[in-house]
Order: structure tokens, then sequence, then C-alpha cells
């Protein structure tokens, strides 16, 4: 007749001991991931400001260290966005460095870079890495004539959806212009639209706009000269390429780009 108040109270017990357990297996939980989402945001930060630096450099030891140091970045969090994009910009970029010296590492370097924007695009539909896509099979197209029309046909229609999507981001205006200055008018180039879509990108960029931090800052101003520079050596008017050139490096005194590209194209023009 007793037992049972007693067993009620000893249930009771086991009750408060079992939510007060579950209660700090819970807040540990909480805890670890919080710490756990700190550290890939310090993780990627670091990264963001390292691509950051050597984005417009053609300093291609630091470019493969940094390659190492994304993959790394990828293995820790292979579900973020951009672990993989982070990857991709710098494979680009050492893409760009040996394209003119070293055609086979150059495809090598866009292919990869392409496989990284596309599994960061599956993870993000977001119009930046479209537009890379897009980039990069404009440069795999300009390497392998034989299947130039394949490629350049998936570049065109990548960077139309990017263009759809987001029209006034100075990123997507900067790959769409590349692609018009230098596809032939027959096949739909148009060099006056890509000096549009580059004066467009400077309007933009001189307005105040909230960004991503985890966004690089490529397609700054200096990018934006560059091309435009780029685009007038294609018109042949060297003058005004290079009062683009030094507004250029006036903003990035290292760029790459400018110093060794544009200046070997109009070498080889004289």
């Amino acid at each position: 007749m007793f037992f049972i108040p007693s067993l009620f109270k000893n249930i009771k017990v086991y009750i408060s001991i079992f939510l007060f357990i579950a209660i700090g297996i819970v807040a540990q939980i909480s805890v670890s991931a919080s710490s756990q989402g700190d550290d890939e945001r310090a993780s990627l930060l670091k990264l963001r400001d390292s691509v950051n630096k050597y984005y417009y450099t053609f300093d291609i030891k630091n470019l493969k260290k940094l390659v190492g140091e994304s993959e790394k970045n990828i293995s820790f969090y292979p579900n973020n966005y951009y672990s993989y994009y982070y990857n991709g910009i710098v494979r680009y970029c050492l893409g760009r460095v040996v394209y003119n010296s070293n055609s086979d590492l150059a495809y090598e370097y866009f292919d990869t870079a392409l496989e990284m924007f596309e599994k960061a695009h599956q993870i993000q539909n977001n119009p930046v890495s479209l537009a890379m896509i897009s980039a990069c099979y404009g440069k795999l197209s300009s390497l392998s004539p034989i299947r130039a029309i394949f490629l350049g046909h998936k570049a065109k229609n990548r960077i139309y959806d990017a263009y759809k999507t987001s029209p006034d981001n100075p990123k997507i205006l900067i790959v769409a212009a590349t692609h018009l200055m230098h596809v032939p008018a027959i096949y739909g180039g148009d060099r006056k639209r890509a000096k549009a879509l580059l004066s467009k990108s400077l309007d933009i960029n001189s307005k105040i706009i909230e960004h991503d931090i985890f966004e690089l800052s490529w397609a700054d101003n200096c990018e934006i000269y560059a091309y435009l520079a780029q685009l007038e050596i294609l018109n042949e008017n060297i003058e005004s390429a290079r009062m683009y050139m030094k507004k250029a490096l006036d903003l990035k005194p290292n760029y790459g780009f400018v110093i060794v590209d544009l200046e070997n194209q109009i070498k080889s023009m004289k």
C-alpha cells in the first residue's frame, strides 16, 4: 500500500536526472556547433583575404600555395559554397598566368577551375559562380580550336543565365564583356556592347552597395580599366589603351595582366 508514493517519488527523481543530462547534452552540442561555425567563418575569411591579396598578381608560387590551402578548406567544409568558389578562382588565376607560355597546363587549370565552380553552383545557385563557369568555358574554347564552337556555346548560355539573374553585378558584366570583345562579330561578338557593359560596371562600383562579406573583391575598378585597355588594344587604339593601363596600375601596381599580357600585346603590334 505504501510503495506507490515512493515509486512516484523515484520516477520523478529519475525524470529530473534524465532532463538534467539531456539539457546538458543539448547545451554541449550547441556550444560545439557554435564553435565549429566560428571556426568555419574564420577559416573562410582568412582564405578570402589571401585570395584577394594575390588575385591581381602573377605570383605563381603563392597562387599554387593557395590551391593547397583552399583544398584543405574543402576537406574541412565540403558543403560550403565558398570552399569550392575560392579554389576555382585561384585555379582560374593560375590558368591566366600560364595562358601564353603553357597552353596545356592552362587548359588543365581552367578545366579544374570549371569543376570547382560547378560544385560550388550545385551547393548554392549563385550567378557569380555561373558567370565563372561561363568564363572557364570561354578560356577552354580559346585553347581548343576543335571544340571551340561547342564550348563557346556553353559559355554563351551560362553568361546569359547569370545576366538574367543579376544584370547589375559587375562580376557578371565583366565576364560578359570579355566574351563580347573576343568573340568574332559573326558569332555574336560586339565590342561596343562590351565597352558599354564595362562602363556600366564602373558606374555600379561608384555606388555604395552592401556586399556578402565572403565574396571576393575582384571586378574592382582596376580590373575594369584593364579590360577597357584590352578593348582599346583590340581596336588598335594604343594611346587610349595606355591611359586605361595607367589607371589600372595606379590602383594595383602589381597587376600582372596589365604588366605582362597587355604590355606584350602592345609590343607585338609594333
